[in-house]
């Protein structure tokens, strides 16, 4: 990684462009443990990988699909 995700502002890099936010954005009024239950029965996998959605190429988490979500 060429920026260690130890801070808010690399946390923030990294999730630009990102699908999760987009993913994890209903999961926000749930219980930990419920919401920790959900996201692993999206059976996610994460590799870190360009996007250019917004029409610039970033360093961004991705996902690699899943059994309830569609590919990314």
């Amino acid at each position: 990684m060429p920026i260690k995700p130890d801070t808010a502002a690399s946390h923030l890099m990294y999730l630009c462009d990102s699908p999760l936010p987009e993913l994890f954005k209903e999961l926000g009024g749930q219980g930990t443990k419920e919401r920790d239950q959900i996201i692993e029965q999206m059976g996610l996998r994460y590799a870190m990988g360009y996007s250019s959605s917004s029409g610039v190429d970033r360093l961004a988490v991705l996902t690699m699909g899943g059994a309830n979500v569609s590919w990314h």
